[in-house]
């Protein structure tokens, strides 16, 4: 089973921390976050990891040359940052023909994948409750599993979706940078080709300083 981990972005709101750590290295409970990802999905049988990478590169190089988790790991190496559906396209020789996880590298969450996936959509997304620093979601989904966009969105993408790799062969001549969200599931959640489950598992988006701290604290809690 493949996944591609998201791993290039600078880590704006999380500087000065990101001035010297990429952020996927930045360490929750003192594990880097992206080790916590790979050993959550190894966890439901993910053995082949693709990971693009973009700011502070040589240290995510260094980190995954290094690591103990008993996995493959591809990383695509940007030059330039080309955006969350970019970065996906230029992996994209890395593929195999099965269905690929995409998911950030950001995040903490205690899913059970195994369950999550059941539809046979193009594109399946995981989504939360808005949590409490969003006041607006990302999509609402409806009786039928489909997800949309017309009505109140009170679902927060999780940044984690199951989608058929084929998708972006429709992109090969897309130029850089594009976003993932934008570009390629806006268009087909308005063909009504997505599908999403809304989970009320602990989630956590590590996207600012207080609530890395959050984290923290929740782990030595």
């Amino acid at each position: 089973m493949q996944a591609m981990i998201l791993a290039a972005g600078l880590g704006k709101r999380l500087r000065p921390l990101t001035d010297k750590v990429p952020k996927p290295l930045i360490e929750v409970g003192g594990i880097p976050l992206i080790e916590r990802v790979l050993l959550k999905l190894h966890e439901f049988g993910y053995r082949r990891f693709i990971i693009n990478t973009f700011h502070l590169s040589d240290q995510l190089i260094a980190w995954a040359n290094s690591t103990k988790i008993d996995a493959e790991i591809i990383l695509s190496v940007e030059t330039d940052l080309l955006g969350t559906g970019g970065g996906i396209l230029n992996a994209s020789h890395h593929f195999t023909k099965e269905k690929l996880l995409i998911c950030n590298s950001d995040i903490l969450f205690n899913f059970d994948l195994d369950n999550c996936f059941t539809a046979n959509h193009p594109i399946q997304l995981i989504g939360v409750p808005n949590p409490a620093f969003k006041s607006e979601g990302d999509f609402s989904i409806t009786p039928e599993g489909i997800v949309s966009l017309e009505k109140t969105n009170a679902i927060t993408f999780a940044g984690i979706s199951l989608v058929d790799p084929a998708i972006f062969t429709e992109h090969k001549t897309k130029d850089f940078p594009f976003d993932l969200w934008k570009t390629i599931y806006q268009p087909y959640i308005m063909s009504s080709q997505v599908s999403g489950v809304e989970l009320h598992d602990f989630w956590m988006d590590i996207g600012t300083i207080e609530r890395l701290q959050e984290a923290n604290n929740s782990i030595h809690d």
